[in-house]
């Protein structure tokens, strides 16, 4: 029993030196980041986590490191920030080339997800090349003086006011001030974003919209200007002859299409466009 009580003593002891607690963020040279640089109290492990280009900024994911380090338990944050120090030439040259190949027009933030490669004895880049993987992520390839070269997991950001749903909206609904909110999202990452309120108040639901989604442009449309069963005014102008009647409109419609109708004295059914007011002008009848 007493051997057993000390076996369990030892086995705790051995896990709690093995849960390391990371840094939320650190500075550090060019080089190479070891895994020592995150923690809080190091431990005297320089096994290399990353490369580390002058300028940019890296975020090392608690999920990663627990991959590369299957022997370590790893406590706080979800990420580590790590600010690299140096001339910021470099990366304003990846910038310049995330812009062109997504055809970015807005300030943009990029973070470092993963590195590639051997760091250069000498900086001077001869060539960069973006490569997109989606909305938000892009590889980027760098080629330096002395032949090394070195490949990015970049992601990019632009974080905006956006219109989000703040409960689940059903295909056909008419949104309500109540129903959506603005939240800080990645605009990157949201195709049409709305920024105002305003601008989605009224309008109905083209598809069904989850709870915390950002509505985007494409997912509304204005309401209709006249609905399915309204009877409206209508007339048909030859020229030669003007009579004027009333229908009852067998689908929505907004000014400016075409609606099939019901003329209410003959039942007859008619086609026609929709005018303001709203009223149909009669161009056909369906025999």
């Amino acid at each position: 029993m007493r051997f057993f009580l000390v076996l369990m003593l030892l086995s705790c002891s051995l896990l709690a030196e093995n849960v390391l607690i990371l840094k939320e963020t650190v500075h550090a040279q060019p080089g190479h980041l070891v895994l020592d640089d995150l923690l809080s109290t190091p431990v005297g492990d320089k096994r290399t986590v990353s490369v580390l280009l002058p300028g940019l900024v890296y975020s090392i994911g608690k999920r990663q490191l627990e991959r590369s380090f299957p022997s370590y338990k790893f406590e706080g944050p979800d990420e580590v920030v790590v600010w690299v120090l140096g001339e910021e030439g470099l990366a304003e040259a990846i910038r310049r080339e995330l812009e062109r190949a997504y055809g970015l027009e807005t300030d943009f933030t990029m973070k470092v997800l993963k590195s590639f490669g051997r760091y250069p004895s000498d900086l001077k880049v001869e060539q960069i090349r973006v490569t997109r993987i989606s909305r938000t992520l892009a590889s980027v390839f760098l080629r330096f003086a002395d032949r090394t070269s070195v490949t990015l997991n970049v992601e990019l950001s632009c974080e905006r006011s956006v219109v989000v749903a703040k409960r689940n909206i059903r295909k056909g609904e008419v949104v309500r001030e109540e129903d959506v909110v603005l939240e800080r999202k990645n605009i990157l990452g949201i195709g049409e974003p709305v920024l105002e309120i305003a601008e989605v108040v009224g309008k109905i639901a083209k598809r069904y919209i989850a709870s915390g989604t950002p509505i985007e442009r494409g997912h509304l449309e204005r309401p209709p200007d006249a609905f399915k069963d309204q009877i409206v005014p209508a007339f048909l102008d030859t020229g030669a002859l003007k009579v004027s009647t009333f229908v009852k409109l067998l689908e929505n419609a907004r000014i400016g299409e075409r609606v099939k109708a019901m003329n209410t004295e003959t039942g007859r059914t008619v086609t026609g466009v929709l005018l303001e007011g709203p009223t149909l002008k009669i161009t056909g009848v369906i025999q």
